[in-house]
């Protein structure tokens, strides 16, 4: 009798199974994805850094959304960037917007051109002392390209082309003051 009640619930529960596991077509539908980047940046003529061009670590964390329902189209995400180098540190949050176009599509890979930009805001402390602190607007224009793989489940990516474009305001001469960085950065994101 135990036999018989096995026998008739284990393919009960398969269907089952199988009635609430996504199809291949909803397994890509990822409209969320969080993931980080490592990299360098070189900044420029800016009154706070002594040495001209020299490369400083960068690494950034960022959480996206894209409205259309899967990883393609338009997103917009939350970022955190911080940047150390001998003569400074800085922390950027901001908010990125941009777009994933898919220019090539395999059964496994699917590789996407990420043109994004960022605006934000943040601190530099340019004596990286904790004394030397300096607030800043940032807008950075990005262009990534993306390699999505496991069923899209995970995106590495390489950002060649990005500037950072920062406008500090100097409230005792009521001035601003502009700098400029060129990022590079690899990364990595999940899609859920």
């Amino acid at each position: 009798m135990r036999t018989t009640r096995i026998a008739l619930a284990a393919p009960l529960l398969a269907l089952f199974v199988l009635a609430l596991a996504p199809s291949s077509a909803e397994a890509q539908r990822r409209p969320l994805y969080a993931g980080f980047g490592i990299g360098g940046t070189a900044y420029w003529g800016d009154r706070y850094v002594a040495d001209c061009c020299d490369v400083h670590f960068r690494a950034q964390g960022e959480f996206g959304w894209h409205p259309s329902g899967d990883d393609s189209g338009f997103f917009l995400a939350g970022e955190a960037i911080i940047t150390g180098g001998r003569h400074y540190f800085t922390f950027m949050p901001g908010l990125r917007l941009g777009g994933d176009i898919p220019v090539h599509r395999t059964r496994d890979v699917t590789v996407f051109l990420r043109p994004s930009g960022l605006i934000g805001g943040g601190f530099w402390d340019h004596q990286n002392d904790g004394w030397g602190l300096v607030g800043f607007f940032v807008l950075q224009p990005a262009f990534d390209i993306r390699l999505a793989l496991a069923d899209h489940l995970i995106q590495l990516w390489a950002r060649p082309v990005a500037f950072d474009l920062m406008f500090f305001p100097e409230w005792y001469d009521d001035r601003f003051y502009f700098s400029a960085a060129y990022v590079f950065q690899v990364g990595l994101d999940f899609a859920f």
